[in-house]
């Protein structure tokens, strides 16, 4: 005998299988990455060598907090998070990869994004010479990713009207000094607002580097 589901069972069990397919909730941290991924200060600087987690573990990150998912850095105000790369192709890959199309759980590729499509509103590209780069990602609950190279002298008026600067992840040497100083004013002015104080305890940043960088 077949019984249909209940409209509500039957959101039980898609949610269900969506929780076993998302990467986010089954990443299986390396002890330096579950070191990181605990620590509460709003700066940090992750360094190690290529192909060590770096970047996977501030993907990781930045997708969980954006999303919403349990987290201490997450909070409900909506606003933007910055993704720095030395170049468009680090954009490309390994962040767009990672993030829309396919990431890595536990070192081995997993087929299912750190970012479920069916939570993103919106995505943009920048095209040019190469394969089409990831610009920006909206989400449906509010918040968006902006995808920048370290040299971008528009970021600041990319990011106009879309709330408060709430995250930055630097990916390798990334950061200028001016670029820094900028950051620095901007990840402050988030902290005016005493929602964002309470849920996240303020705007955060993540830098990943190799030892030599």
């Amino acid at each position: 005998e077949v019984m249909a589901l209940s409209e509500v069972d039957r959101i039980r069990l898609i949610l269900a299988v969506r929780e076993k397919e998302d990467p986010c909730r089954q990443m299986v941290l390396t002890p330096t990455q579950a070191q990181a991924n605990a620590c509460t200060a709003r700066y940090i600087a992750i360094r190690g060598a290529n192909r060590s987690g770096k970047t996977a573990f501030s993907a990781y990150k930045l997708a969980r907090v954006a999303r919403g998912l349990p987290d201490v850095k997450t909070t409900k105000v909506r606003g933007v998070y910055l993704v720095f790369a030395p170049a468009r192709a680090q954009l490309a890959d390994p962040w767009g990869k990672k993030l829309i199309k396919g990431s890595e759980v536990a070192g081995d590729l997993f087929d299912k994004p750190f970012i479920p499509a069916h939570e993103i509103a919106n995505i943009r590209y920048t095209y040019g010479a190469g394969e089409p780069t990831i610009n920006l990602i909206e989400l449906k609950n509010g918040d968006c990713i902006l995808f920048c190279v370290s040299g971008d002298k528009n970021v600041w008026k990319r990011i106009e009207g879309k709330g408060c600067i709430k995250g930055v992840i630097l990916d390798e040497s990334a950061g200028t000094e001016l670029l820094l100083e900028e950051l620095m004013t901007r990840l402050l002015d988030a902290n005016s607002n005493e929602q964002i104080l309470r849920e996240a305890g303020g705007a955060w940043l993540i830098w990943g580097a190799t030892q030599t960088k």
